[in-house]
């Protein structure tokens, strides 16, 4: 089974609660624990409260794009902005990198300052 979804929403953290709740119920297709699950939501708040850590003043808003891809054992999340020409780029600091180290199996942010979050279901009797 693979399936996908695709966000495209306002550079706003007020749509984390949509990507949240996307991730949440994406990851539900794959029988992932409550645990996972509410670990996959806390990565993804904070990818999105990274990406839209920018100057309000700006002239464009920006975007957010999010993919979720769903496979049989695991979940992948990519979320990056557009249109924020002049922003600072991306950068993860020390708190940030224990959350996602604590919450998700594999984190990475690339040059353009996409996130990408793996969240696999654990093999029986892993916890």
């Amino acid at each position: 089974m693979s399936e996908h979804a695709e966000l495209d929403l306002p550079l706003s953290a007020r749509y984390a609660t949509t990507v949240r709740a996307v991730a949440a119920s994406m990851a539900a297709t794959i029988s992932m624990s409550i645990d996972d699950i509410d670990d996959l939501r806390l990565g993804v708040n904070e990818a999105i409260s990274v990406l839209t850590d920018i100057d309000d003043d700006a002239a464009s808003p920006g975007r957010l794009t999010v993919r979720f891809e769903v496979e049989h054992d695991r979940i992948r999340v990519t979320a990056g902005r557009r249109g924020v020409d002049g922003q600072p780029p991306v950068e993860l600091d020390v708190l940030a990198e224990r959350i996602l180290a604590a919450v998700v199996d594999e984190y990475s942010v690339d040059d353009t300052g996409a996130f990408l979050l793996v969240k696999q279901v654990p093999a029986d009797g892993d916890s």
